[in-house]
């Protein structure tokens, strides 16, 4: 179908499903699709496909990058080995929580996965404390996170091969598509989340 002025194609395709809208973080996002019911059901059943528009993301580059980052969170990124995630907060020097956050460490960089609305808050505040290290910092508006709950839902995304186990991320390819593939829990349940 055509889409109508303004809209992106994700946005298109949720409203061709039927989503039902929610202001999150500053964006729209959808938050069911017909009875929350159904919705659930997919979870549980291991068949669900969630487009989490509601975080945000931001990629740190450089060969400082890992020691710059470890000084202001409150996980051991120093430690991270490439392919591993951290959960933990990102704090001000007076130990005050600024976001929460998830840090993926791929080979060439560390991406951030925060609470939509927070990225350009904490691009700022990591920014302020860039003086002699070689890191770089950049917003990634551009990524999304599609996530994917139970072997059903990998299956029909043709993912079930890819190489990540839990706790770790991988470059990958799906669908001739390069993507960041994160498998770890996701609201408590298992996942696999692509970056595209």
């Amino acid at each position: 179908r055509a889409m109508p002025p303004g809209e992106d194609l994700a946005t298109a395709l949720h409203s061709q499903l039927g989503a039902e809208w929610r202001d999150e973080g500053g964006r729209r996002v959808p938050i069911r699709y017909g009875g929350t019911g159904d919705d659930h059901r997919a979870l549980l059943e291991g068949r669900a496909l969630v487009w989490r528009a509601w975080v945000d993301a931001v990629e740190l580059t450089g060969t400082d990058r890992r020691r710059f980052l470890h000084g202001y969170v409150t996980s051991d990124v120093q430690g991270l080995d490439d392919g591993t995630s951290a959960y933990g907060f990102l704090t001000s020097h007076q130990g005050r929580v600024l976001a929460d956050l998830t840090v993926l460490a791929a080979p060439d960089r560390l991406l951030l996965e925060l609470p939509a609305g927070s990225a350009e808050r904490v691009a700022a505040h990591l920014g302020k404390y860039v003086i002699a290290d070689r890191v770089e910092i950049r917003l990634r508006p551009e990524l999304h996170a599609i996530t994917l709950f139970g072997a059903a839902a990998e299956r029909a995304a043709g993912a079930e091969g890819l190489s990540p186990g839990d706790g770790s991320c991988a470059e990958e390819t799906l669908l001739d598509v390069p993507v960041l593939a994160d498998r770890r829990a996701v609201h408590g349940m298992p996942a696999l989340t692509f970056w595209v």
